[in-house]
């Protein structure tokens, strides 16, 4: 077995959704091939009760038709406690993946991301921040005025009421954009603005919540 294996930061993400009483669902973009072989490229979560010790680990495989994405489901949690996860990817061979304790050389990137699993009591009160449209404008491959689109997101993150959940109702990104010039045509183009628009920083800060995206465009 190999000795030690760092995992790489995600290139998207982790954005939560989904959590329930015992489940919770990470989404991650991972990266482009590290190696050129026949190498896999796996995402991994390691988590833990807030207050115990030791880390469950959970892996899956990273699909390149998926432009390098992939959904963890995390099973068998508790009802109303914290966790604490580190999340990563990394290429690996078949014969790694094979080890029982291969996950045991796995290198953590240092950055912890918490959660809260629902409570299972039904007559409780819940706080949930709505937002909806969001416009990117992306321009020869720059976002322009990407502040304007993040201005939703900057008034939630200074919401200082408890909040159970983040619903995201409208587009969030504009296939048909503005531009008189240079519009997206392309499968490419689309995931760019994608990637930017989840990337984006004061998004990024309220996806520690259970966060739902529905976007028809």
């Amino acid at each position: 077995m190999e000795n030690t294996v760092q995992l790489q930061n995600t290139t998207v993400g982790p954005i939560l959704g989904h959590i329930t009483t015992t489940t919770a669902r990470i989404f991650l973009r991972g990266g482009d091939q590290l190696k050129k072989d026949n190498s896999v490229r796996i995402a991994a979560v390691r988590y833990r009760d807030s207050r115990n010790t030791l880390w469950k680990v959970h892996t899956k495989t990273i699909q390149r038709e998926n432009d390098n994405t992939v959904v963890i489901q995390l099973s068998g949690l508790s009802s109303n406690k914290n966790y604490t996860f580190q999340i990563g990817w990394c290429n690996a061979s078949n014969e790694f993946l094979a080890d029982p304790d291969a996950t045991e050389s796995f290198i953590w990137p240092q950055k912890k991301f918490k959660f809260r699993t629902q409570s299972d009591t039904s007559n409780l009160k819940r706080s949930y921040l709505i937002g909806s449209c969001r416009y990117l404008n992306i321009t020869a491959g720059i976002p322009i005025s990407a502040g304007q689109s993040s201005s939703i997101f900057r008034a939630m993150a200074r919401q200082k009421i408890k909040t159970d959940a983040l619903v995201m109702v409208g587009d969030q990104i504009y296939a048909d954009d503005m531009n008189a010039l240079g519009q997206d045509t392309s499968l490419n183009d689309f995931l760019l603005k994608y990637r930017a628009a989840f990337s984006e920083k004061e998004h990024s800060k309220t996806h520690g919540k259970d966060t739902h995206l529905h976007d028809p465009g």
